[in-house]
């Protein structure tokens, strides 16, 4: 019986090829902190190799904006994965709106069980330039964390 609760929770992991870099977002973004619910309808992203990355069609639920243009509680968001999440997680993001009117996921990291802070790759953060006086941002090193 053990065995077979072990398996059923074994996780799978596939190696992916992410997609290109793209540009920096200087402008039309948001930070915010929520709940991931699902994802779906993946878009395969051409990268040039055999196991590429897609754009999945994320749900997202329970948000809260931190920072730029203010998302409502429920929203979706196109962000490249391999795969679908196997659990609901609460993600700090930074989403970014397109001319078309969808939104997609550019940067989103959990949070780290001791600090409480979820920070992005200071490549992802680099070219922006948030409010001043925005109490859950804080700066680690160079790191744009959300607390």
């Amino acid at each position: 019986m053990i065995a077979l609760l072990a398996a059923a929770q074994a996780v799978i992991s596939v190696p992916a090829t992410p997609a290109p870099a793209l540009p920096p977002v200087t402008s039309g973004y948001s930070i915010v902190v929520a709940r991931a619910v699902a994802q779906g309808d993946p878009i395969p992203i051409d990268c040039g190799a055999a196991n590429c990355t897609s754009w999945f069609l994320g749900k997202f639920d329970q948000a809260r904006t931190v920072a730029g243009v203010p998302l409502p509680a429920a929203f979706e968001a196109r962000l490249e994965m391999g795969s679908p999440f196997i659990s609901r997680y609460v993600l700090a993001m930074i989403v970014e709106a397109l001319p078309d009117g969808t939104r997609r996921v550019r940067a989103a990291q959990g949070f780290h069980y001791q600090t409480g802070l979820a920070c992005f790759d200071v490549a992802d953060t680099s070219a922006l330039t948030p409010p001043p006086g925005v109490e859950r941002l804080v700066l680690q090193g160079r790191q744009l964390c959300v607390k």
